[in-house]
């Protein structure tokens, strides 16, 4: 009996495996190999208490089959980043590594997995064959407890005082006072929000029809983000441009910036630390879950949480376990104890929601409980703390405060239906919303409702600042709210399908962060006060004499002159009359800009989408070739024009036509 991988991993965390190399070869082609490996696999047995025991059943390793699974399908693939030993107990961290998992039942109640590991190049793949081949082409995965893997980077590059977050930053998804409240943002407000305009938009990655649920950390001008497809970007905050991308990590939580490292959750089941300025990895964490919870750095320790139902306490330097906190024993493991709520980390205490249906508090030093209080359902919302109390949402449909001291409920708020959004909390007032895409506003201290506002869609995590409450819905508006009176100050529509903004937005030194999935892929979106930019367009045939039957080719550079981004520029043309199209080509980063065109020998018109932001004295060009079909003697003209989201000063410089007369 096949079984797929979701629910494998599902019902054995983590298992104790002798891999045995089958065939090493490279039918992916010049970039990738493949290595195909079989093994018996022995699941570990769990204690009362949940921890796993090392006794296991012998199985004698049984002959592969080939089951034709493509490791190339994301619904198979998963990245292997398990810690290996080998004889001499050297660890292999194979970094750059997917794998794809068929298990099997047999006889002797034996389970048989074959494994296919796909490297991103042949020079990763084939140093690893070597030592594969040592110890008669056998090596051990001991994968049965939580590890840590140092990798080849020096601590001495890291933790650089000058690259911790600034007061202004969203370096993490709380921020760092816990409250997604930035108390430091003074240029917008309420009197000129509705100026709002795109500052520019970034996209690549894989599509998406479903939502992102990972918010942006902003520290220091750059933007880090974890994508659908598990890659960790960081981008200039400035212009949207890609820093650096680390594909190795498999990121599925928000990142957390702290003294110039980047912490992410990995949905492989590592923890990463990575080097914030060059996305290298530094070290990594094997928990027994995947992770999607949003880690939290106080005082030099990274806590994160797992849907193994532990909480982990790591040093942020060396990735080292300090502690764990079993929230509940998975006996059978499933994803009813899984934990997806972020920490909240205030005055040493740690505080999270369960599943449940429990509110915690730890102590952040030892991992101690300090107190729990139940709720109705389970809390997959993550706490805020203000004042001395600890808000929350449950799916009992309540919102809830707590004494964060003892645990007493203080308030709680019936909205009616179920509640995953994590409140912000900005002046002693709690913003919060429900899955039906209500937006509240909350006295702190009473409960009592001081404003609701229906949205078009589920709405999750708010973010206030200077007086305006920002939230995405699934509508796929980014809104922004009075934060006094819930009216509506500005909207945006980003283009995405219906149910792709449920991430928490950024607000940093005037410019809101907001990310989104979308059919095109990533999308990271940056919002700031009107700028204005003036793109300047010419047309430029390669060929000045022409005949009949020529292939003659147009260049459409479109130059922004500043000052700023030009956010989303389209260049509109047509197949000149005289001639039949025959194709076309478009600069800048591969398969990002599209057009739209007639079929090869047809005529009509021409529309291309740059689907980004150009810089200042930075030119995008569009070359279109077409075949001339007139006779001597006729002039063929060729007209365009170039137009962007932001707004543009002169507009005289956007159209442009050139003639040539057929010889």
């Amino acid at each position: 009996m096949n079984q797929s991988f979701e629910h494998i991993q599902e019902t054995y965390p983590r298992f104790q495996s002798s891999y045995e190399l089958i065939e090493v070869y490279s039918s992916c082609g010049s970039r990738c190999c493949l290595r195909r490996m079989a093994s018996q696999v022995t699941t570990p047995r769990m204690s009362d208490r949940g921890e796993p025991q090392n006794k296991t059943t012998k199985c004698a390793l049984k002959p592969v089959m080939h089951f034709g699974q493509n490791p190339k399908l994301r619904s198979h693939v998963i990245r292997f980043g398990l810690p290996c030993v080998h004889e001499g107990a050297q660890r292999l961290h194979p970094r750059n590594v997917y794998a794809s998992l068929t298990i099997s039942e047999s006889w002797e109640n034996c389970r048989y997995e074959v494994l296919d590991l796909l490297y991103e190049s042949v020079e990763e793949c084939l140093p690893m064959s070597g030592v594969l081949v040592a110890d008669n082409h056998t090596v051990v995965a001991d994968v049965a407890v939580a590890s840590a893997s140092v990798h080849a980077q020096p601590l001495a590059n890291v933790g650089n005082s000058s690259t911790s977050p600034l007061p202004g930053d969203w370096a993490q998804f709380h921020r760092e006072n816990m409250q997604r409240w930035n108390p430091y943002e003074t240029t917008l407000g309420v009197n000129n929000v509705d100026k709002l305009q795109l500052k520019w938009s970034h996209r690549e990655g894989l599509p998406s029809e479903d939502a992102t649920f990972t918010s942006p950390a902003v520290a220091n001008g750059v933007v880090y983000i974890s994508e659908y497809d598990g890659v960790l970007y960081a981008l200039n905050a400035a212009t949207g441009a890609v820093l650096w991308r680390n594909p190795t990590v498999f990121a599925g939580s928000t990142p957390a910036v702290a003294n110039g490292m980047v912490y992410v959750g990995g949905l492989d089941g590592n923890v990463y630390g990575v080097n914030a300025n060059s996305g290298a990895v530094i070290w990594s964490f094997t928990t027994l879950g995947y992770l999607q919870s949003a880690p939290a750095v106080a005082n030099g320790v990274v806590y994160i949480a797992s849907t193994d139902a532990r909480v982990y306490a790591l040093n942020a330097q060396t990735g080292a376990l300090l502690w764990s906190y079993l929230t509940e024993s998975p006996s059978p493991p499933d994803y009813s104890v899984a934990l997806f709520s972020s920490c909240a980390v205030v005055n040493g205490v740690l505080y999270i929601g369960t599943a449940n249906n429990d509110v915690l508090a730890l102590d952040a030093n030892t991992g101690t409980k300090l107190w729990s209080y139940t709720t109705g359902n389970y809390v997959y919302s993550s706490p805020a703390v203000a004042n001395g109390t600890v808000y929350v949402g449950s799916y009992d449909g309540n919102v809830y405060a707590l004494n964060a001291r003892t645990g007493a409920k203080l308030w709680s708020y019936d909205t009616g239906i179920l509640v995953s959004s994590s409140p912000a909390v900005a002046n002693g007032v709690v913003y919060v919303a429900d899955s039906a895409g209500t937006v509240y506003a909350l006295n702190g201290g009473t409960g009592n409702r001081l404003w609701s506002v229906d949205t078009g869609g589920d709405v999750n995590s708010p973010a206030v600042a200077n007086g305006v409450v920002y939230i995405g819905s699934t509508d796929g508006y980014l809104y922004a709210l009075n934060a006094t009176t819930g009216g509506r100050l500005w909207s945006y529509n980003t283009g995405v399908s219906v149910n792709n903004i449920v991430s928490g937005p950024d607000i940093v030194d005037g410019v809101v962060y907001l990310h989104s999935a979308s059919p095109a892929g990533l999308e990271v979106d940056a919002f700031a006060l009107g700028g204005t930019a003036d793109l300047f367009l010419r047309v430029r045939p390669v060929l000045t004499t022409i005949h009949q039957g020529d292939l003659l080719t147009y260049a459409f550079p479109v130059w922004n002159q500043g000052p700023n981004n030009a956010v989303q520029e389209v260049l509109r043309t047509q197949v000149p009359a005289g001639t039949t199209f025959d194709y076309i080509r478009i600069s800048g980063t591969a398969g990002l800009s599209t057009c739209t065109h007639p079929p090869y020998g047809g005529s009509g018109q021409i529309v291309c989408h740059e689907n980004s932001s150009m810089a200042p004295n930075t030119t995008w060009t569009v070359r279109l070739t077409v075949k001339v079909t007139a006779p001597a003697g006729t002039v063929i003209r060729a007209n365009a024009a170039a137009m962007a989201d932001t707004p543009d000063p002169n507009m005289a410089n956007n159209i442009s036509t050139m003639s040539l007369k057929v010889q």
